[in-house]
C-alpha cells in the first residue's frame, strides 16, 4: 500500500524529497546546476507555466535528478512528460465562435439591389456624358462623293458636287452655303471660272467645330 501511495507521487515532490534527504538547499542546487532558483522552486512545485517548453523542464530535471543521484531517472522523465500533457491537455482554451449561420439568404436583397441599380444609372450616365463630350470636342465628319479627286480636270461651266455631313451642320463652298436635306446629304452645282478653281468646303457642326476639305478643278 506504501508503495502504491509512492509511486503516486509527482515528480515535482519526489525531487523536493531527494534534495531533502540529501541536505540541500535550492540556493545550494542553484549554484551547481547554474538554474536560477525559481525555475528549481517550479519544478518542484509542479508548476509547469514557468517554462517556456517542455524540452527546457525536461533538461532541468534531468540535471536535477542527475545531481540528487536518483534512481530510474529516465523513469522521472517518462512521468514528467505524462503530467505535463495531462496538464496542458486539460487547459481551457479559447475557442474561435463559428461564423453566423444566416441560412439560405437571397443573394439579391433590396440593399444590393439598390446598389446595382444606382451603379448601372452612374455608368450609363459617364458613357452618355463620354459621348457627348467625344460628339462636341471632334471634327465633323463629312465626304465629299464628287469630285472624289483631290484634282481633275473638268470641261463646263457648272460642276455638281455631291456628298453627306453630320446631320444639324452647315456646310460652304468658297463661303456660299450649300443646302443640306435632313439625313445629312447634299448636292449642288457649282459655278466654275475658265482656267484652274479652287473649291473650299467648310463643314461646321451644331457646337461650332470646323473640318476642311479642298478640290481643284481646271476647267478645258
Amino acid at each position: 500500500m506504501q508503495t502504491d501511495q509512492r509511486d503516486a507521487i509527482s515528480v515535482g515532490r519526489k525531487l523536493r524529497e531527494e534534495r531533502g534527504r540529501a541536505q540541500l538547499t535550492l540556493e545550494k542546487v542553484s549554484a551547481l546546476l547554474h538554474v536560477p532558483v525559481a525555475t528549481l522552486e517550479a519544478l518542484e512545485a509542479d508548476t509547469y507555466d514557468h517554462f517556456p517548453a517542455k524540452v527546457y523542464a525536461a533538461g532541468v530535471l534531468k540535471k536535477y535528478a542527475a545531481l540528487l543521484s536518483c534512481e530510474d531517472i529516465e523513469g522521472m522523465l517518462n512521468e514528467f512528460s505524462t503530467e505535463w500533457d495531462v496538464r496542458y491537455f486539460h487547459v481551457k482554451r479559447e475557442l474561435t465562435p463559428l461564423p453566423e449561420n444566416r441560412g439560405a439568404q437571397p443573394f439579391v436583397t433590396p440593399r444590393r439591389f439598390w446598389v446595382i441599380l444606382a451603379s448601372i444609372i452612374l455608368l450609363g450616365l459617364f458613357i452618355y456624358i463620354g459621348f457627348r463630350v467625344a460628339v462636341f470636342v471632334r471634327r465633323p465628319p463629312f465626304t465629299i462623293e464628287y469630285p472624289s479627286e483631290r484634282s481633275l480636270r473638268f470641261s463646263g461651266r457648272l460642276l455638281e458636287v455631291k456628298g453627306s455631313v453630320e446631320r444639324e451642320s452647315s456646310l460652304t463652298v468658297n463661303g456660299r452655303e450649300i443646302t443640306i436635306d435632313s439625313e445629312g446629304n447634299f448636292s449642288d452645282a457649282i459655278e466654275l471660272r475658265p482656267n484652274r478653281n479652287t473649291l473650299e468646303f467648310v463643314a461646321t457642326n451644331r457646337f461650332g467645330k470646323v473640318a476642311r476639305d479642298v478640290r481643284y478643278v481646271l476647267v478645258e
